[in-house]
């Protein structure tokens, strides 16, 4: 019988602000995992105030994926966004 492998995926949800970025960046280091963002406005370069986005620190501890990844006035949808993921 075949095996396959199982993916790991946590997620952590919360208001802004709340500490999920410490606690992910924690989580990640720890068992050696990548944060994979879905947050509906961090993906906009320049959005920086008022998404409690990871400073250029937290982003260097762990690779981050869907941070900066298009302009405010882009039209985009979120499935392009993860398949960015594979693209990378």
């Amino acid at each position: 019988m075949a095996t396959t492998k199982q993916q790991l995926v946590i997620v952590l949800l919360g208001p802004t602000a709340s500490g999920k970025t410490e606690t992910a960046l924690d989580l990640a280091e720890k068992l050696n995992l990548e944060i994979h963002n879905i947050d509906s406005r961090q993906l906009y370069i320049g959005m920086d105030i008022g998404t409690a986005k990871p400073n250029k620190e937290q982003q260097e501890r762990v690779k981050h994926f869907l941070i900066d990844i298009c302009h405010a006035g882009a039209r985009h949808r979120y499935w392009h966004a993860f398949c960015y993921i594979y693209l990378m």
